[in-house]
């Protein structure tokens, strides 16, 4: 996913710099309400080249489940 600057919400890139591990929830806001969560490991990833390919954007960070 990508990392724009200014949205003013509290962001976890930091943590993911300490410890790579993380936790992604999906959750369905129908009637089912089915959640799922996938675990991985996260790296930040600011090369210019892939940037290049979402404007605007600071940095990338890839997770592998």
């Amino acid at each position: 996913f990508h990392d724009y600057g200014g949205k003013s919400i509290c962001e976890g890139l930091g943590n993911i710099m300490q410890s790579s591990s993380v936790g992604l929830p999906f959750i369905r806001f129908d009637s089912s309400s089915e959640r799922m969560r996938i675990n991985g490991a996260a790296s930040i990833d600011d090369d210019p080249a892939r940037l290049a390919g979402s404007e605007g954007a600071m940095m990338l960070v890839d997770v592998m489940a």
